[in-house]
């Protein structure tokens, strides 16, 4: 089972610049987020945990907590 550290690091892989993130992080407000960096999430969550992350569940989600538990819920 995946880490909420090892989570959090995957989700900052996402951006190039140097963004450090906590669960507590509304991603959405980053500055550094966009349609582009949503897709890398997407294909994230399908290459490292084999989970489709549809795009209403990202609109649904808030914060990475959110996406963690997610996460979790689809691994079972």
């Amino acid at each position: 089972m995946i880490s909420k550290e090892e989570f959090i690091k995957a989700f900052e892989s996402i951006f190039e610049e140097n963004v450090k993130l906590n669960l507590d992080t509304n991603f959405k407000e980053l500055e550094e987020w966009d349609s582009m960096t949503a897709l890398h999430l997407i294909t994230i969550f399908d290459s490292s945990y084999k989970v489709e992350l549809n795009t209403e569940e990202l609109s649904n989600s808030v914060t990475i907590l959110d996406l963690f538990k997610l996460l979790k819920s689809k691994l079972g």
